[in-house]
């Protein structure tokens, strides 16, 4: 691999390997991007994000074990629900007797 080449980095196991993109394309992407790239192919299947990203632990997670974001979606739904609950309750007068 040449210097001043954009590479990747296998999370797994820290090889280096060349990403099929062109160089000016991954140059144009942000310092720190993280990508999900097909390991056969080496082809970028998806952005996750960036290194600075408070959620970039729990997409590479998901990433690695070849999880959806439906995941992602349900546990919004979930949480959005135990809001309404929680909500209602405060909002529900009492009666006292």
């Amino acid at each position: 691999m040449s210097k001043g080449k954009v590479v990747g980095v296998n999370i797994k196991n820290e090889s280096l390997f060349e990403i099929t993109a062109s160089q000016k394309s991954l140059k144009q992407l942000p310092l720190g991007s993280v990508l999900k790239i097909d390991n056969l192919s080496n082809v970028i299947e998806e952005v996750l994000g960036v290194l600075d990203d408070a959620t970039i632990d729990e997409k590479i997670s998901l990433a690695l074990f070849d999880k959806k974001r439906i995941f992602l979606a349900k546990k919004r739904k979930r949480k959005q629900k135990v809001m309404e609950i929680m909500l209602k309750k405060v909002i529900t007068p009492s009666v006292l007797i």
